[in-house]
């Protein structure tokens, strides 16, 4: 893990500015390589080190795509809390998918009480038969039933590139007969939020022409009988559309049964963009066209980088165009070719920023 995203092109970057310094080239201004910890939920050190270190002039993050990502979308994480009630003869004990709100979950698995629930092998087995991107097993001992549902796990950022196996796993149970929370949770699950990358059904789409559409990842789904229980949404978002007017589209779709609201899970990070003509952009763009010999273009991503804690920060590389995304999947690599290539970018980049005026 870590191999393309993001141990790998830190290290490019890192051997990029030991050339610049074994080779003795002047530079105009200090470098500084920073490396943070916490990316993957909630920025605690990079965010104390902006607010106690002075803001660089400039720089780039190698936490993305080659030409260059000289925008990103806002980035949120929303939370609706409700206890995990269900009575009757038919009972939802467990269900458990995701452990990371940026990841599209690849796995499920639901706990379930009751009699009769023989039936539910046969139909889980037709369910799957007619979902053929999709597997699982269901095992009964005594009077309960455990399903488990593999699906396809990619980067939140994208959820249309994998099959969230929580909302699928909802979607199949749905219409058998629990109750209380357990019906509005699987119902939500399974109906409103499934196959939902938009935020269409959710009520919350929005697009602009900088930056595109919204994305919402289902990204963790959390329900035990009589206890606390959670649903949690990865949303990236454009500047057509705010933190305020998520929430409230979120609470509108909600089912009324969960009486608390959605609210925000952590800190909230807004949209970030530098122009094309900026010469940070010009620069790097130009950089990558002479190195590789191939078209440089500017693009805006929903994945976010610690380059927007910068006011001209961009995300540089590492992947190129015509490399395989495996971020944040099964059998992450990384080629080494590339790597190779991005240590010389970020060398040469490393060079020609630090000496602008």
């Amino acid at each position: 893990r870590g191999t393309a995203d993001d141990k790998g092109p830190g290290l490019a970057a890192y051997y990029g500015l030991k050339i610049v310094r074994d080779l003795n080239l002047p530079l105009k201004h200090r470098v500084r390589f920073i490396l943070g910890s916490d990316e993957e939920n909630d920025w605690t050190g990079v965010n104390y080190y902006f607010k106690n270190q002075p803001q660089p002039l400039l720089g780039f993050s190698p936490d993305a795509d080659f030409p260059i990502i000289n925008g990103e979308k806002g980035l949120a994480q929303y939370e609706l809390h409700f206890a995990g009630r269900n009575s009757g003869r038919l009972k939802l004990l467990n269900f458990q998918s995701g452990y990371r709100t940026n990841m599209v979950p690849g796995k499920a698995v639901a706990i379930i009480q009751g009699n009769d629930l023989d039936t539910f092998i046969g139909e889980f087995k037709n369910y799957l038969s007619g979902k053929t991107v999709l597997s699982g097993t269901a095992s009964l001992e005594k009077d309960r039933l455990t399903i488990t549902l593999e699906g396809k796990q990619a980067h939140g950022a994208w959820p249309e590139q994998g099959k969230n196996a929580g909302t699928y796993l909802a979607e199949f149970l749905k219409d058998f007969a629990f109750s209380e929370n357990a019906k509005d949770f699987l119902n939500y699950l399974g109906t409103v939020a499934h196959q939902d990358p938009k935020g269409e059904k959710l009520g919350i789409a929005s697009t602009d022409k900088v930056m595109g559409n919204l994305s919402m990842n289902v990204g963790i789904m959390h329900f035990i009988d009589q206890e606390d229980s959670f649903i949690n949404l990865n949303i990236r978002f454009p500047k057509s559309t705010n933190n305020k007017q998520i929430l409230e589209g979120l609470n509108s779709s909600k089912p009324k049964a969960m009486k608390e609201p959605f609210v925000n899970k952590g800190f909230v990070q807004e949209q970030h963009y530098v122009a094309p003509d900026d010469p940070l952009v010009r620069i790097l763009l130009d950089i990558y066209q002479k190195q590789t010999g191939e078209a440089a273009y500017d693009k805006v991503i929903g994945g976010g980088t610690f380059g927007r804690l910068m006011k001209r920060g961009v995300g540089y590389g590492a992947l190129f165009p015509d490399a395989e995304a495996t971020m944040h999947q099964a059998n992450e690599n990384f080629r080494i070719a590339d790597l190779e290539r991005a240590t010389s970018i970020y060398a040469q980049a490393i060079y020609e920023i630090a000496n602008l005026d």
